[in-house]
């Protein structure tokens, strides 16, 4: 011992590297802002799904800039983190259940490094297959709990249908968006 103190070392065991913590936020924060965009601008056109075009949008646009493998479900995330908020309006205690569905199957499908040309009918079409997950859980859960979601009350079929055409129709704005700001500020 010389009587000098020892240096410091626990602030280094656990470092947290900035750049990943960027990497989360953006697609955290996207999910945040699809979920209010759907709570404050109740666009109701009387056809299950139509959120869709900012959801799936948003999701593609975090999938898209984010280099975490799990951003889609990041994304699914930052929706459930606003859901229970009481200024959102939203009341069914399953929703975060709904929505972090999109995320995880979008990110179980995805395949990063696959051609151009499929590529963007292939994120469109699991886009759209990620979002028609929305109806099949409000349908599973209405059996389990005997408590009927408003769109699904009449049958699954045609939610099932405009979830789709409306996931698939977002992905590609969210891809056309994405590719634009890329385009832009190069």
């Amino acid at each position: 011992m010389n009587g000098e103190l020892h240096q410091k070392n626990i602030s280094k065991a656990f470092q947290i590297d900035r750049a990943i913590v960027i990497e989360m936020l953006i697609p955290f924060v996207l999910g945040m802002t699809a979920i209010i965009a759907h709570a404050r601008f109740k666009m109701h056109l009387g056809i299950p799904g139509h959120q869709g075009l900012v959801f799936m949008a948003l999701m593609l646009i975090a999938r898209k800039t984010s280099k975490i493998k799990w951003s889609s479900f990041v994304f699914s995330a930052g929706v459930g983190s606003m859901l229970y908020l009481p200024f959102m309006g939203f009341n069914d205690p399953f929703v975060v259940f709904v929505y972090l569905w999109p995320g995880i199957l979008f990110d179980l499908f995805y395949l990063p490094n696959s051609t151009n040309q499929t590529k963007l009918w292939f994120l469109a079409t699991i886009g759209g297959l990620a979002y028609s997950t929305i109806p099949i859980s409000r349908f599973l859960l209405g059996i389990i709990t005997g408590i009927w979601h408003k769109s699904i009350a009449m049958g699954v079929g045609l939610p099932l249908l405009s979830f789709f055409i409306f996931g698939l129709i977002g992905s590609l704005i969210g891809m056309g968006s994405y590719y634009l700001i890329k385009k832009f500020f190069k």
